[in-house]
C-alpha cells in the first residue's frame, strides 16, 4: 500500500511539473489575455497591481489586438485556447482574489481612433510591466524586416511595457528573424527574456561600441508576417 501511495505521489508531482513547465503565460510581470467571445474583452494584470478589463470595438479582429493596443497578448480564451489548465487556474484565481476596488473597466467599444498616440494616451500605464520598469534598461530598435514602420511599431509596444526606447532606425541588413543583442547579463535579465519571447528573437552578444543602448533589437520579417497573417 505504501508503494502504491508513493507511486501515485510521484506521478502527481511529475504531472504537475509537466503542466507547470508547459504554461504559456509569463511567470512574473504583466500578463494580458484576450477573451474571444464577442464582444472581445481584454484582461491585463500584474502580480501586485490591479486587474483591468478592456471592452473592445466590435469590428476588431482578435488577431489585430496586439497592433491596435501596442501591447503583447500572451494568451486567449474562447472556443479554442492556448492556455493549459495551470494557466486557466491562475487567471481564475487572480480574478477571484482581487478586491473590487482593484478592478478597473475601460470601455473602448466605441473607440474609432486609428491614432496610436491618442490610444496610448488614453491607456497610459495600463500595460506597464513594473519588473521591466525596475531594471531601467535602454533599448535600441532597428527595422530589419524590409517593411516600413516596423521599428516604430515595435518601439511603441516596448515603450508601453515601460522600457526606455532611445533609438529607432533601420538595420543595415535585413533579417528573417528578430535578433536581440546585449551583454550576457542583460540578455538574461527579465526585460531581455520578456522581449525575446514577445518578438521570437534569437540571442546575439552585443559587440563593444555597437550601440549606445543597453540592449539592441533588430526586428525581423517574421514579426511583420505574424502581425499581417493572423485572422
Amino acid at each position: 500500500a505504501v508503494a502504491i501511495i508513493l507511486s501515485l505521489f510521484i506521478f502527481a508531482i511529475f504531472s504537475f511539473l509537466r503542466i507547470y513547465t508547459a504554461s504559456v503565460l509569463p511567470r512574473s510581470g504583466r500578463t494580458t489575455i484576450v477573451f474571444e467571445n464577442l464582444p472581445l474583452k481584454i484582461l491585463t494584470f500584474d502580480r501586485e497591481g490591479k486587474v483591468v478589463f478592456l471592452k473592445m470595438p466590435e469590428n476588431l479582429l482578435a488577431g489585430s489586438l496586439q497592433e491596435f493596443l501596442g501591447a503583447p497578448v500572451d494568451g486567449w480564451l474562447g472556443e479554442e485556447t492556448n492556455l493549459n489548465i495551470w494557466d486557466r487556474l491562475r487567471v481564475w484565481w487572480k480574478i477571484k482574489s482581487t478586491k473590487s476596488n482593484m478592478v478597473q473597466t475601460i470601455d473602448l467599444s466605441k473607440s474609432l481612433t486609428a491614432d496610436p498616440a491618442k490610444l496610448d494616451l488614453e491607456l497610459a500605464g495600463v500595460f506597464k510591466d513594473l519588473e521591466i520598469v525596475s531594471e531601467h534598461l535602454t533599448i535600441e530598435v532597428l527595422n530589419g524586416s524590409g517593411k516600413p514602420e516596423m521599428a516604430n511599431r515595435a518601439g511603441r509596444l516596448i515603450t508601453n511595457l515601460g522600457a526606455t526606447v532611445i533609438i529607432l532606425g533601420n538595420s543595415e541588413k535585413e533579417s528573417g528573424q528578430c535578433e536581440i543583442k546585449a551583454g550576457e547579463k542583460v540578455l538574461k535579465s527579465f526585460t531581455g527574456q520578456r522581449l525575446k519571447k514577445i518578438f521570437n528573437c534569437r540571442e546575439v552578444l552585443l559587440k563593444s561600441g555597437e550601440s549606445r543602448a543597453d540592449l539592441q533589437m533588430v526586428i525581423g520579417l517574421d514579426y511583420w508576417q505574424k502581425s499581417h497573417l493572423q485572422p
